[in-house]
C-alpha cells in the first residue's frame, strides 16, 4: 500500500475511534416508578330521623370514584363518623362528614383503603347507624402471601408485600473526575497513539519523497 493512501486512511479511523470511544459515551438509567392512581368510596345512603340506611334507589351501596380524597369542611361540632375497617379487623382509618338536617338522600365521600372489609357509621354519640361491605373492592386480603396476580403490591397490599429495599444511589462523579476516570484515560490514549501513528507516517511519507 502507498504511503500516499495511508494519510487517507488513518484519518478516518483516527475519528471514528475517538467517537466510538467508552470516554464519548455516558449512560443515564431513568426510573419511573409506578404510581397508584387514588380512589375514594362514594357512599349513597338515605337520612331517616335519626337512621341512617342504604338509598334503595341505587344497586349498590357505593361506587368507586377515580379522586384524590380531602376531609370536607366541617360544619358542626358534632359531626358523623365513617371508620375503615380491614380484613383482620383493625381500623385503618376514618372520615368525618355533616350530619343531614332534614330526612332525605345524602352522599358520603370516604377514603379506600385496599384491605377494607366494611365501613361503619357512626352518629355524633359514637351510635353505629349502617355497616357497608367493601372486602369485593378491595385487593389485598391479608393472608401473610403476596397475591401479584390478584393486584397486591407494597403500596396498596404492605401487610402481604413488603417492600423491597432499595440500594442507597451512589454519589455521582464530578466532572474533573469523570474526566480523569480510567474509561476516559484509555480511550484518550487511543486517540494519542493514533495521532501519533499518523504524524509518524506522514513524516515518512514526506523522507520518502524528499528522496525522490
Amino acid at each position: 500500500m502507498k504511503l500516499a493512501n495511508l494519510k487517507s486512511i488513518t484519518l478516518p479511523i483516527l475519528i471514528v475511534l475517538a467517537l466510538t470511544s467508552p470516554s464519548s459515551f455516558s449512560r443515564a438509567d431513568s426510573l419511573s416508578p409506578a404510581e397508584a392512581f387514588p380512589f375514594v368510596y362514594l357512599f349513597h345512603l338515605y337520612y331517616d330521623n335519626g337512621r341512617l340506611l342504604a338509598d334503595k334507589d341505587f344497586e349498590f351501596e357505593y361506587d368507586l370514584v377515580a379522586d384524590q380524597f380531602v376531609q370536607p369542611q366541617l360544619n358542626t361540632a358534632t359531626p358523623y363518623k365513617g371508620e375503615i375497617v380491614s380484613i383482620l379487623g383493625n381500623v385503618v382509618g376514618n372520615f368525618k362528614f355533616d350530619p343531614p338536617v332534614a330526612r332525605g338522600k345524602i352522599s358520603v365521600k370516604g377514603p379506600r383503603f385496599g384491605n377494607a372489609s366494611k365501613i361503619n357509621f357512626y352518629n355524633d354519640k359514637d351510635e353505629l347507624l349502617l355497616t357497608v361491605q367493601v372486602s369485593e373492592s378491595s385487593v389485598c386480603n391479608e393472608d401473610s402471601i403476596c397475591n401479584l396476580d390478584f393486584g397486591e403490591d407494597n403500596q396498596n397490599c404492605p401487610s402481604d408485600c413488603k417492600a423491597i429495599p432499595t440500594e442507597t444511589p451512589k454519589a455521582q462523579p464530578s466532572l474533573l473526575g469523570r474526566i480523569f476516570s480510567l474509561t476516559n484515560l484509555l480511550g484518550l490514549m487511543v486517540v494519542v497513539i493514533l495521532a501519533f501513528l499518523f504524524r509518524w507516517l506522514r513524516n515518512k511519507k514526506n523522507e520518502i519523497s524528499s528522496q525522490v
